[in-house]
């Protein structure tokens, strides 16, 4: 059951930090919509390098499927 939802850009390596102590359900890290085009390829490479650090359960979505290679 999943009650709340954070969104967060994963351009912002201080703000996927902070997500991960707040008591949201779930976390939702947006590589499309919230990332200006030229960010992109970086926000995918900080979130990927940030998921294997900070040991997060991690299901994919689109754009995503190419941070767990």
């Amino acid at each position: 059951l999943r009650r709340s939802q954070l969104f967060v850009p994963a351009n912002e390596e201080k703000k996927i930090r902070k997500s991960t102590s707040l008591p949201a359900d779930s976390i939702v890290f947006d590589l499309e919509d919230a990332i200006p085009p030229e960010s992109k390829s970086q926000a995918r490479e900080t979130l990927g390098a940030l998921l294997k650090e900070l040991d997060l359960l991690l299901y994919t979505s689109d754009a995503a499927d190419d941070l767990t290679r």
